[in-house]
């Protein structure tokens, strides 16, 4: 197997798309990651998914261009689920992996998930957004309870992110993040503190769910997101 320190796969969660070029899901990745001279490769998945949707094209990516190679991993939201998922149900590919940097990813599922899910319920028995549905069911509390069988030897870190002023955060969060806290505590819109925690703690951020990826009037929200990129990767090299 190619021996390969500097190159880092980047794992997509749901809601925002991953178009290439001036909008990318992880906005600005590739060149942030060569000024730490590592290579960042972003994974392109369906906006919306279940795990049996998304998890093969993850698989079927990392055998195109990461195949007898060793990599690190950075997974957003969703995307670590998936991974994990993947990394269950083929276990051959542990063998590549370097570490693994969870960022925000709802191990212990997200009551927002439960929420909508009771909310939007009638668009489902109808049939309309079917991916979205199979997304939502995936990321309720009582779906991920108990999901994960297996523990791995390479580094597992994890980030996590709680809101701290409205009024620097993305009004499509202002709900969530209240409902969120009064059922779990602090969290960053859509994920809780509790529910990220895997592994090795790299650092707490103060920002929502979306400046974690560089997006939406950013400088806007006072979140360094290149500084925070620079955290991850520094982390990276240290492995």
């Amino acid at each position: 197997m190619a021996e390969n320190k500097n190159r880092v796969l980047f794992i997509p969660g749901v809601i925002a798309p991953t178009f290439r070029g001036s909008w990318s899901y992880f906005h600005n990745v590739e060149e942030i990651a060569k000024k730490s001279n590592l290579e960042a490769i972003v994974c392109p998945l369906p906006t919306w998914g279940s795990i049996e949707t998304r998890a093969p094209i993850l698989r079927e990516f990392i055998q195109n261009h990461l195949k007898n190679q060793n990599f690190h991993v950075v997974a957003h939201s969703k995307g670590g689920v998936d991974f994990r998922y993947l990394l269950q149900e083929q276990p051959e590919l542990v063998s590549q992996i370097k570490s693994l940097t969870s960022i925000s990813v709802p191990y212990k599922g997200s009551p927002i998930a439960d929420f909508f899910s009771t909310l939007l319920g009638p668009l489902k028995k109808i049939g309309l957004f079917p991916h979205f549905f199979a997304t939502l069911q995936e990321l309720k509390s009582s779906s991920m309870k108990g999901i994960w069988t297996k523990d791995f030897e390479f580094p597992i870190f994890y980030i996590g992110a709680r809101i701290n002023s409205l009024n620097k955060t993305y009004p499509l969060f202002w709900l969530t993040h209240y409902l969120i806290n009064k059922k779990e505590g602090d969290n960053d819109g859509l994920v809780s503190l509790d529910s990220c925690k895997h592994g090795k703690r790299i650092s707490i951020e103060h920002a929502d769910h979306i400046a974690l990826i560089g997006h939406f009037f950013i400088k806007y929200r006072a979140f360094n997101y290149d500084k925070f990129l620079k955290k991850i990767f520094e982390n990276i090299k240290s492995i």
